[in-house]
């Protein structure tokens, strides 16, 4: 029905009108870029239509498209305001701050007054980490009108970026007089709380930012980060998880995820999720993760400490393993098969050093000769390293290693939940079984 619509349509005006009535308005983008379309093939010179694409095209998150419809449109009318601060809105997503600069700056030539301009102006400076230059033009703005909201939010993001939380509140707290339903100004007021480590606080406002915008993804990282910080790592893959299924290629809350996972011993669970995706870049962000810590082990196997350089270090000991799982990788274009080589190596290697890097362990379950809960692995970690960096989420991730290799079982514990107590629950344990 949209197609016989259109081809019946040879007004351009029209097919404009109907673009944004029957498309952008209804949500129905596609639909809003085949009307637009047509009024460019019947009028090419048409920078509103140009214009309007490049919005259609916003609204599908192709950016790339909508940059090329922007410089169209302004090369037909270099006036076009709209469509300048909507080019430097594209240019701030991609990362490309100067541009976005030159396009909020020549706004303002045209314009002096253009308010979204300014503030748009503003964050790019936030994004550049100039919290001082964002609060210098958006008090400007403030001085046209006081009525737009965005300039309340920015200057609260600028003050949260001066650790002035006092101050960031009182300019969130005014956005939000002016609009009550804004969840981006939720969000931001949680990371107030945050710095602040009122942690209930902060999951209190990050969701209400959910109630008000169940689809804003980073919010749902963000509350994940919060629960993450509380020690609730179930809770946290769970917002990882609707961020990526909102966002599939939101990367820091792929990473977030992959990390959570890793956190709780499960690195098999780990990979597997960055690898089902089937997408490169994030299958090598897990990969950046293992090189780290394989470069540690490396090094520690070797007698040394490991430094904030710790691959350099580590290439010095194992330059052929480094050579294939690094810098060969990072100097020329990778394959998917090629990745799940890397990880193969990886682990392969992990495999041949597992009576080394595990021996404390490997000798303790061996020593006992009776199951140990994971409780009972932590404490005896901590006591042998004199440190308490180790979880019983990190002696879960031993245990499944040990018992992948044969060395253990993996076996229920049965303990109590205090000393007193007469009632026993099933805890994680493992038992030595490998004769050598």
């Amino acid at each position: 029905m949209v197609e016989r619509t259109i081809k019946e349509i040879e007004n351009p005006e029209e097919l404009l009108e109907m673009g944004l009535v029957a498309g952008i308005r209804n949500g129905k983008f596609e639909n809003a870029i085949e009307f637009f379309q047509k009024a460019i093939e019947l009028e090419p010179n048409n920078s509103r239509a140009w214009f309007l694409l490049g919005l259609a095209h916003d609204y599908r998150e192709n950016i790339d498209q909508a940059i090329d419809c922007y410089l169209k449109a302004i090369e037909l009318y270099p006036d076009y305001l709209e469509a300048l601060v909507n080019l430097g809105t594209d240019y701030t997503k991609i990362g490309d701050l100067d541009k976005a600069v030159a396009c909020f700056t020549e706004a303002l030539d045209i314009k002096p007054d253009y308010i979204e301009a300014m503030v748009n102006l503003g964050q790019v400076y936030l994004e550049r980490d100039n919290p001082e230059e964002a609060i210098d033009v958006c008090s400007r703005a403030l001085l046209f009108t006081s009525e737009y909201q965005p300039t309340y939010t920015t200057l609260g993001r600028a003050y949260l970026q001066l650790n002035d939380h006092d101050k960031a509140t009182e300019f969130f707290e005014k956005a939000l007089e002016l609009k009550p339903n804004d969840y981006e100004t939720y969000n931001f007021l949680a990371w107030v709380s945050v710095d602040r480590k009122d942690i209930q606080e902060a999951i209190r406002l990050f969701t209400k930012a959910l109630q008000l915008n169940a689809n804003y993804y980073e919010a749902h990282n963000n509350l994940g980060v919060v629960f993450a910080m509380a020690g609730n790592l179930p809770k946290a893959i769970e917002c990882f998880e609707k961020a990526v299924e909102i966002k599939p290629k939101y990367y820091e809350a792929l990473h977030n995820l992959a990390s959570a996972y890793e956190e709780i011993g499960d690195l098999e669970k780990a990979e597997k999720f960055i690898l089902v995706k089937d997408d490169l870049v994030q299958s090598y962000l897990f990969i950046t993760r293992l090189l780290d810590r394989l470069a540690s082990i490396v090094v520690m196997i070797n007698g040394q400490v490991p430094g904030r350089e710790s691959v350099e270090q580590a290439t010095q000991f194992e330059p052929e393993l480094f050579a294939k799982i690094y810098s060969d990788v990072v100097l020329k274009k990778t394959t998917k098969e090629e990745l799940l080589e890397i990880i193969s190596t990886i682990r392969n290697y992990l495999k041949e050093k597992t009576p080394v890097i595990f021996r404390p362990v490997i000798e303790y379950l061996k020593k006992e000769q009776t199951f140990r809960s994971v409780t009972d692995i932590a404490h005896f970690l901590n006591k042998r390293l004199n440190d308490r960096w180790w979880t019983i989420a990190g002696a879960v991730g031993i245990g499944n290693w040990l018992a992948l290799q044969g060395y253990c079982e993996r076996v229920p514990c049965p303990t109590r939940l205090t000393l007193r107590s007469h009632d026993e629950v099933s805890e994680i344990g493992f038992y030595y079984i490998r004769d050598e």
